[in-house]
């Protein structure tokens, strides 16, 4: 027997890298996060590995059938606009900056492919950020 797990279609932004403590970066930012960890600390209660760089994940739910593109422009709304997530970078000072899909391909009835615009493109490379797409 095979059990389904139905994750929603997400998009995140992840600080990771920075000096000053996950909890503050929450603090700055002003969002509930998905995740954050410290460097040093445990990666999960009970193990001897560490989380080597200290980091939070911020995230929005999407619904199925959005569009990449328009995915994109909502996280950077919700983050505060493109000129926040900068002056969020000059506080924080994160080592990177990462924008991440997670994609339902494998669960959904919709067809979950897209593409990102110009103007997504040209907005990761002036926030100097990465972007990864988890497809499951």
């Amino acid at each position: 027997m095979t059990i389904s797990i139905k994750k929603p279609k997400s998009i995140s932004v992840t600080f990771r890298g920075f000096d000053i403590s996950a909890a503050e970066v929450v603090r700055i930012v002003g969002l509930t996060p998905e995740l954050f960890g410290n460097k040093g600390e445990p990666k999960r209660p009970g193990l001897k590995s560490v989380i080597s760089l200290s980091y939070t994940i911020f995230s929005i739910s999407l619904p199925e059938d959005s569009d990449m593109a328009d995915n994109f422009a909502s996280l950077i709304m919700h983050m505060g606009g493109k000129d926040n997530i900068i002056q969020l970078q000059n506080i924080i000072k994160p080592d990177f900056t990462e924008f991440n899909f997670y994609i339902p391909s494998r669960t959904s009835e919709i067809i979950q492919d897209g593409y990102l615009s110009q103007d997504c493109i040209g907005m990761l490379h002036e926030l100097n950020a990465t972007v990864g797409f988890n497809f499951y």
